[in-house]
């Protein structure tokens, strides 16, 4: 775009991209258990504990958690499982993370990625960037059964 600065440019169409991807899994995006799905819980504590503030900071935004549990499909690709509750999974706001969800997943052999992120966002100027303070990724193979319910525990504490 004429006139406008590169910085800009990339910010505003990496803004957008976030956006679509925000949208997409808020669009109902889950992966069909059917019509007698396998229970997957999660039990899930995690804390960022005392993150680092970065020296060039004109302003923080709080803490934010993003979690999910995937079907990893080919290629790597990930489709959300649906938490049965139907909870947020997305811009949860608490310094420590304590979840106990159940996720609908299809039987079978099944191959799942729990990911979990905390972050904050450093505001430079009137762009505000994201800061990971916290992550985790594990994969987990499971065979699921009709009706079985799997129960995965995990603590991040950084």
């Amino acid at each position: 775009m004429p006139g406008m600065p590169l910085l800009k440019t990339r910010t505003s169409w990496a803004f957008l991209l976030a956006l679509c991807c925000f949208l997409a899994a808020c669009a109902g995006g889950f992966a069909n258990p059917g019509e007698n799905p396998a229970r997957i819980r999660v039990q899930l504590a995690a804390d960022a504990g005392d993150y680092p503030i970065p020296d060039d900071n004109n302003g923080i935004i709080p803490l934010q958690w993003q979690w999910g549990l995937f079907l990893v499909g080919q290629g790597d690709g990930l489709t959300p499982l649906k938490p049965e509750s139907g909870e947020r999974l997305h811009a949860l706001n608490d310094k420590i993370l304590k979840r106990d969800t159940v996720f609908l997943a299809p039987p079978g052999q099944r191959k799942v990625r729990l990911l979990v992120e905390g972050y904050i966002g450093v505001k430079i100027s009137r762009n505000s960037y994201p800061q990971n303070v916290a992550f985790l990724q594990e994969d987990f193979s499971l065979d699921l059964k009709t009706g079985q319910t799997v129960t995965i525990k995990r603590s991040i504490k950084q």
